[in-house]
């Protein structure tokens, strides 16, 4: 073989060696049995189009609002802890949005138990890999750690460890002020070489992601998951995987069979509670496209749910946007619901001019609820 073909070869080989690598960090961050699965990856978003910078303002003039805290109320006071102490991380760290390349977040919620009407902070099993365009340094995790401790309260100071070989800095949360309840959290650089790279959650999360990390045993994402994936186009700048665990079908099941519960609503139990799963991508271009599907049990199913789809969730949503406008957008004309075979796909699009609207959107004057026109 010519010595310039070996030579180009050899780039082309370890080219992909390379990229192998780089995609261990994150399937060996999959937490085994996981039945929520997140990501965003930067790399897949236009950056320089009217759309994107519009987003920025957006998130400017949305920042100081949490409507997560709004639906789940007091029940998870663990999540509000942890957006402030991330929040917190961050600041300290000087880390921008810009700085973030790739997140990816895993849970298995088949862990989950509920102690006085709350998240018990032991049934936590999650993890998060980061990439980064800078480096991060345990140090400064150490250093953020004291300086929240001090200020804040929200975190205990930081203190050094290893798991299988990889030092780590590991401290304790407290995610119920009420209880005062922590949560042993740690942080770790996988490959201490590659410090772009950070895996953070429970301690024994981490530990056991590191561990996969050494061995170079990547975790199989469930089926459930891994299937609805597989569907997804390869340019989605952001997904959400989500397949109920056991006991969430089984409360739908017995909400179904409760005789007080009006008809529809129990159809509607009855039907979600044997879905495959649920499956949101974003793909952020010029505008972004956004698709929500439904993986039913039968066609049969799908068919069921799509007059649900239709009748309740795109005409409430289009309800609540017109109601806040006081007229309709372009992302109200967008949405719509298709069924193909067992899947329901519920489809809109944000546009730059729906980002203008927003942004200077002003309560309409008070008057008589604006209706949906009949699907």
């Amino acid at each position: 073989m010519p010595k310039k073909l070996l030579i180009f070869a050899a780039a082309i080989l370890a080219t992909v060696a390379a990229r192998a690598v780089d995609e261990l960090f994150f399937t060996t961050a999959v937490i085994p049995d996981a039945n929520l699965f997140y990501q965003v990856d930067s790399k897949h978003m236009a950056k320089d189009t009217p759309l994107a910078k519009k987003l920025s303002k957006l998130r400017e003039n949305i920042a100081d609002s949490n409507p997560m805290e709004e639906v789940i109320g007091d029940r998870m006071q663990a999540y509000t802890a942890l957006l402030d102490a991330t929040e917190a991380f961050n600041k300290e760290l000087e880390i921008e949005d810009d700085d973030v390349l790739r997140i990816q977040s895993s849970v298995s919620l088949k862990t989950l138990t509920l102690a006085q009407d709350k998240i018990d902070p032991a049934s936590l099993n999650g993890l998060i890999a980061f990439e980064f365009s800078k480096p991060i340094h345990l140090e400064d995790i150490a250093k953020a750690a004291a300086k929240i401790s001090a200020n804040q309260g929200l975190v205990s100071e930081a203190v050094a460890d290893t798991a299988a070989g990889i030092p780590m800095q590991k401290m304790n949360a407290v995610i119920d002020p009420a209880t005062k309840a922590v949560v042993t959290f740690a942080f770790a650089l996988p490959d201490p070489a590659v410090p772009t790279v950070l895996y953070a959650g429970p301690e024994t999360s981490v530990r056991a992601a590191l561990e996969r990390f050494v061995a170079k045993t990547p975790t199989a994402m469930p089926e459930a998951l891994a299937s609805m994936k597989k569907q997804l186009p390869a340019d989605a700048a952001a997904v959400i995987l989500f397949s109920p665990p056991e006991a969430m079908r089984e409360f739908l099941r017995k909400s179904a069979a409760n005789p007080q519960m009006a008809p529809a609503f129990a159809m509607s139990a009855k039907t979600v509670a044997e879905m495959t799963g649920v499956a949101f991508h974003a793909t952020i271009k010029e505008k972004i496209d956004l698709s929500l599907a439904f993986n039913m049990r039968t066609n049969e199913d799908a068919a069921i749910f799509k007059n649900v789809a239709d009748g309740m969730i795109v005409a409430t949503i289009k309800m609540m946007i017109m109601q806040k406008l006081g007229r309709t957008i372009p992302l109200t004309d967008s949405m719509g619901c298709t069924v193909d075979g067992s899947c329901v796909a519920i489809t809109a699009a944000l546009t730059a001019e729906d980002i203008d609207i927003f942004t200077a959107a002003t309560p309409p004057e008070p008057g008589p609820p604006i209706g949906v026109p009949a699907q």
